[in-house]
């Protein structure tokens, strides 16, 4: 369903590199990023992809297209927007 590619495509743009993540967030008309630093699927795909989106987003380094938008939950909740 599209639940299962939603989750596919939003595994495949935390592991590719910035600039490969930003095209198939583009191609899939994703507006906001939620990322949740504790998880331990997210601490997998930064070991398994360590140039990849999510291994820079845990590190603070975020790509220019994605904007910070602060949340009032815990520090490992982050949000961001994508830049059009």
């Amino acid at each position: 369903g599209s639940h299962s590619t939603g989750k596919s495509t939003l595994i495949a743009a935390f592991m590719a590199r910035p600039a490969e993540a930003h095209e198939i967030i583009l191609a899939h008309r994703v507006r906001y990023v939620l990322l949740c630093t504790d998880l331990n699927e997210i601490d997998l795909r930064v070991r398994s992809a360590p140039d990849g989106l999510a291994a820079q987003l845990v590190k603070g380094q975020a790509p220019y297209w994605l904007e910070r938008i602060p949340l009032d939950k815990s520090a490992e909740w982050q949000l961001w927007r994508v830049r059009d």
